[in-house]
């Protein structure tokens, strides 16, 4: 293979936002249209690796003899909030949904409410901004 082949991987290339068809978690695409960030965006990059290290802080607490229930629990919740925090800087925006007959409108509350009520929108989003290869074809 050429050198001159090779892909650019600088940061530089992820600073465009994608949009994909956000899926089920039976695999089924839905008219769902999310708007993200990718993970090596400089915007986001510094931010999402201090919420990984708490992440992993978190998990650290696990990583012990004769741990409580209640230690499980609080490290869950822990982290559930962080994997929102996660999602929240990715996501720009999402189109798509209706409520009724009416378009549902894309604002700050609506988004955290997506990705608050449904682990599924959440798993979508962070999934494809890790994916590097999806940010390529940009």
């Amino acid at each position: 293979m050429d050198i001159n082949d090779l892909k650019n991987t600088s940061d530089a290339q992820f600073k465009k936002d994608i949009s994909f068809n956000a899926e089920m978690p039976d695999g089924t695409e839905t008219e769902l249209v999310l708007t993200i960030k990718s993970a090596r965006n400089p915007e986001v990059k510094g931010k999402l690796g201090k919420l990984i290290s708490q992440t992993k802080r978190e998990w650290d607490k696990l990583d012990r003899p004769n741990v409580s229930e209640e230690v499980h629990t609080q490290v869950a919740e822990k982290v559930s909030v962080i994997d929102k925090q996660i999602a929240r800087l990715m996501l720009v925006k999402f189109e798509g949904l209706t409520d009724g007959d009416k378009p549902y409108p894309c604002n700050k509350t609506t988004m955290e409410g997506l990705i608050d009520d449904h682990v599924w929108v959440r798993e979508n989003i962070v999934s494809k901004a890790m994916d590097q290869t999806a940010f390529y074809n940009v």
